[in-house]
């Protein structure tokens, strides 16, 4: 089973002057949204699958935390899959583990943060009835992870590259940086 790129998540101070950057303006932008309970202020850039989402920490959780002790940047890449359970027992002894926190996430929602130590990045596997293969807004991403095979063992229709930092749209080759 393999699992399709639902969002590339990027924290950051502030969603507006991202917004305005030329290179966004080619870009379908949704409308930005608050969310208090998650202490966040959120868009997406894009549409279909594989879309772009700015998270801006407007109050105490983890994205607060996450932008204080990192600065802007690369958050985590959700992906879907059919089955959760089926996807963890095929990605056994891959690298990553179950996040803690994201437990009560698993039981309510079927959804759940992998993490690995001395690893910045996250990865949200999120559990759906079907999975569409087309309207990708984001090809491709190359990673700034050192152990390649740790991408790799993720098994995303989207190629997902150890090394390099940037994302690839529309066949335009972006580098993360100008997402903070």
């Amino acid at each position: 089973m393999s699992s399709i790129l639902n969002h590339v998540a990027f924290v950051v101070e502030e969603i507006e002057p991202i917004l305005e950057r030329e290179v966004f303006s080619h870009f379908f932008v949704g409308e930005i949204e608050s969310f208090p309970s998650e202490g966040t202020r959120e868009v997406y850039i894009g549409r279909g699958n594989g879309r772009i989402l700015l998270m801006q920490p407007t109050g105490e959780g983890p994205y607060l935390k996450a932008l204080n002790r990192r600065g802007s940047g690369l958050h985590h890449i959700a992906i879907d899959v059919e089955d959760t359970q089926d996807y963890l027992h095929q990605i056994k002894g891959s690298g990553w583990y179950i996040h803690p926190d994201s437990l009560s996430l698993f039981l309510d929602h079927q959804c759940l943060f992998l993490a690995r130590p001395q690893t910045e990045l996250l990865i949200e596997v999120q559990q759906r009835k079907s999975l569409s293969q087309e309207d990708f807004f984001v090809q491709k991403i190359n990673l700034s992870i050192k152990r390649r095979e740790l991408i790799e063992r993720l098994d995303c229709a989207q190629a997902l590259v150890g090394e390099v930092s940037q994302v690839t749209i529309d066949n335009v080759l972006l580098d993360l940086n100008c997402f903070y």
